[in-house]
């Protein structure tokens, strides 16, 4: 994804991806941990969804380069996110998921409501 200015690729990409999310928060499903993530904001969920692209820990680089945004503003967002028991730091540089089978559940749900 090409970086852009203000976070608009953030919230062309995040948009959809978690409304639908939001919706299926509401229902239930099969993610442990789902109060947890119903709990995240929608930039969170963004965040959430960028690592989900990967197939282990996620460099943080990589994520702020598919948000489309500096280097603060994803920095905030993995500090909140860490707050909020849903991703942990591997090592420098890289955070991974705290919740088993979120990626699963991401990679699913965003591949079926995009």
């Amino acid at each position: 994804m090409p970086a852009c200015a203000s976070g608009a690729c953030l919230r062309e990409l995040g948009l959809q991806q978690t409304q639908a999310l939001r919706a299926e928060d509401a229902t239930g499903g099969e993610v442990e941990g789902r109060p947890a993530l119903s709990a995240a904001s929608d930039v969170g969920k963004s965040f959430l969804l960028a690592m989900a692209q990967d197939d282990g820990p996620s460099k943080m680089a990589d994520i702020q380069q598919r948000l489309g945004v500096d280097v603060n503003y994803a920095s905030q967002y993995r500090l909140r996110l860490i707050a909020a028991e849903l991703v942990h730091p591997t090592r420098r540089g890289y955070v991974d998921s705290a919740l088993p089978y979120l990626r699963e559940y991401l990679r699913q749900h965003s591949a079926t409501d995009a």
